[in-house]
């Protein structure tokens, strides 16, 4: 099996597959409401307890000023203190969420970007690498019908240096046309339809290794779910032609 596109020299392609900008913006709407909440019963928290330590103190404070022991008033502003430190940490990292959401927003769109150049290498080097409609339907998503989308940029910078016969785009091309294949074939193999299939796919390590962190592998996997979808047809006339080169694999002597 090739190394995978993380393994060659140009690793200009090489990334973890996650969830894609559209799954992560909607998990993150999900949640928005929820974090305005906390941030709103965070700030009346920090209110309460400045209002209630200071009301206790100053309580406490003209008792002690009749009596001989001293320091009554502390333990009440050290827990009003302790209050607001605590409930401002709550309140930093509810505040800090939109930073921390924005990245996760930029790494899944880079992620995607380079998905689909993945998809245009394999579709360039290798025509029948790419179940039809797939590319186009992946490019479309994310506006990639334009020369100057940064994924058709990649696709082509790797294709034309490869061309050119610069070794490693050489190296990078032949991996992800390798991987995107394997990834299709494993998922004739296994009949992966669905996300249920692909779940119960994933609890073979092996499998699981190679789709959780190859991009390659993970494009070719739902590129064949995504043609079980569409064109059923064409996903069972794979699922033969892979059982019948397994078969003569096995008979020949």
């Amino acid at each position: 099996m090739s190394g995978g596109v993380c393994s060659t020299r140009d690793t200009r392609l090489c990334h973890r597959p996650a969830p894609t900008y559209d799954e992560v913006k909607r998990e993150q709407s999900a949640t928005t409401e929820a974090g305005k909440a906390a941030r709103k019963a965070a700030g009346a928290v920090v209110k309460e307890a400045a209002v209630e330590g200071a009301a206790h103190g100053i309580e406490a404070g003209l008792h002690a000023a009749h009596l001989p022991a001293l320091g009554a008033a502390t333990p009440y502003a050290a827990g009003a203190l302790a209050s607001v430190e605590i409930t401002g940490l709550l309140m930093d990292i509810a505040l800090g969420m939109p930073k921390e959401a924005g990245k996760a927003l930029n790494n899944a769109l880079a992620g995607q970007n380079q998905d689909v150049a993945i998809l245009m290498i394999a579709a360039h080097a290798d025509p029948g690498s790419v179940p039809s409609g797939y590319l186009a339907h992946r490019a479309a998503a994310i506006g990639a019908n334009r020369f100057q989308h940064v994924s058709f940029r990649l696709a082509s910078e790797v294709a034309s240096r490869a061309a050119l016969g610069d070794p490693k785009a050489i190296e990078l091309r032949n991996a992800v046309v390798h991987n995107v294949n394997t990834g299709r074939a494993e998922a004739y193999k296994r009949y992966i339809t669905c996300p249920e299939l692909l779940a119960q796919a994933n609890k073979d390590p092996g499998f699981k290794r190679l789709f959780d962190n190859d991009p390659a592998f993970h494009q070719g996997v739902l590129a064949a779910m995504d043609e079980a979808t569409r064109d059923r047809a064409s996903f069972d006339s794979h699922v033969s032609l892979i059982a019948a080169q397994r078969h003569h694999a096995v008979q020949r002597p």
